[in-house]
């Protein structure tokens, strides 16, 4: 009897040891927790097809009144067609421009912040101190600084050392991608002056007095015409575009 108090007080102790962890252990899986409700999807900054209809009624009703008052065709609809996909095709050409510039704003933005953190880290502040930081809130919501925190309560491996890792693979990438920008910035010159190429033609003819507008806008052969142009002119933009995303590797 007198043995079994010894041996009851010791899993007395290694049930409380086990039942109730450490301070930092609490505290890690308190941040993680953190970090996990703020890990929410992004809006996408251009859904396809979004912001391109008013852009493309625009160009339609432009070219359509155009064609209807400037050369008195009746029903213009080839023309309003043609100008619709015109316009269309700038806002989406455009908008893919933006949402590049925005999305190389962010990662930028992101690799300042996962280093400022781990500095933080390394100084002697706490997580949670360290995620109050200004500009943390970047940090927070990328699925790497999440895992970090994860391998962190587990492991108890110090996460200023994983976030070192996690900003110099953030760092390469980026310098990848400007890497990859660099080396595009020729076909992208070369894309854009192909597709001004013919509204510069356009108007040499009309300054040679060869009257292309009244040819496109004002008879049936013409608006055939207009709408096969313009509509080879859409896709090669697209195309070109589009070549010009996937060796970027943008999403």
């Amino acid at each position: 009897m007198t043995g079994a108090v010894p041996a009851l007080a010791a899993g007395a102790i290694a049930l409380v040891l086990v039942r109730a962890p450490s301070p930092a252990l609490v505290r890690l899986r308190a941040v993680r927790g953190r970090l996990i409700r703020r890990r929410v999807p992004s809006p996408a900054i251009l859904a396809p097809g979004s912001g391109l209809v008013v852009p493309a009624l625009c160009g339609g009703v432009a070219v359509g009144t155009w064609s209807r008052l400037g050369f008195g065709v009746a029903v213009p609809v080839v023309p309003a067609i043609a100008g619709a996909t015109a316009a269309g095709t700038a806002a989406l050409v455009l908008s893919r421009a933006a949402a590049d510039r925005a999305r190389r704003r962010a990662a930028a933005a992101l690799v300042e912040s996962v280093g400022a953190l781990a500095a933080d880290l390394r100084a002697g502040q706490q997580p949670a101190e360290a995620l109050a930081a200004p500009g943390a809130d970047t940090a927070a919501r990328h699925r790497a600084v999440v895992a970090v925190w994860t391998v962190s309560e587990r492991s108890g491996a110090p996460a200023a050392a994983v976030l070192d890792r996690v900003e110099q693979d953030l760092r390469a990438r980026e310098a990848q991608r400007r890497e990859v920008a660099a080396q595009l910035a020729g076909a992208r010159s070369t894309a854009a002056l192909l597709a001004v190429l013919p509204v510069l033609g356009v108007a040499l003819g009309a300054a040679m007095g060869a009257h292309p507008l009244t040819v496109l806008l004002g008879q049936t052969r013409g608006h055939l015409a207009l709408l096969v142009g313009v509509g080879m002119e859409a896709a090669g933009v697209l195309w070109t575009s589009r070549i010009v995303t996937a060796a970027q590797g943008s999403p």
